[in-house]
């Protein structure tokens, strides 16, 4: 097992500001701490996210993931102006934020299928995350 996270590294708590006017004070907490663990963490399961950070009680952050109310376009909308105002570009352009391939194990888990993994090159069962094309 790891080191427990004992606060939020400087940097992050610096990049993930711009998301706090997005989320309710709890959620925002919840935010920072899935953000911090899915970085760190070599298992990235909420229930390890979670250990991460000591003894907490996993059913908040269970429930931020889950049952949330929040616009999810509004929230990548975000994310991609984010992004954009830490890149210098001359030009406009496409930025592409590639595909990842979360790899799980069970087999009836809701959306999991057979996708081939950008990082072992071989089919595998996982949820695939889409590709997000934005225009700058």
């Amino acid at each position: 097992m790891s080191l427990p996270i004992i606060s939020i590294p400087s940097t992050i708590n610096k990049l993930l500001s711009e998301y706090s006017g997005f989320f309710t004070k709890p959620q925002f907490g919840n935010f920072r701490r899935l953000i911090t663990g899915l970085i760190v963490s070599e298992n990235k399961t909420l229930q390890k996210i979670n250990d991460q950070f000591g003894k907490r009680n996993q059913s908040s952050l269970n429930r931020f993931v889950s049952n949330s109310k929040w616009d999810l376009d509004q929230l990548n909308s975000l994310r991609i102006k984010t992004v954009v105002s830490h890149l210098s570009l001359e030009k406009k352009g496409v930025l592409i934020i590639d595909e990842s391939l979360n790899h799980k194990t069970g087999k009836h888990m809701e959306l999991a299928g057979i996708h081939r993994s950008g990082v072992t090159k071989r089919l595998e069962w996982g949820h695939m995350n889409g590709m997000r094309i934005a225009q700058i």
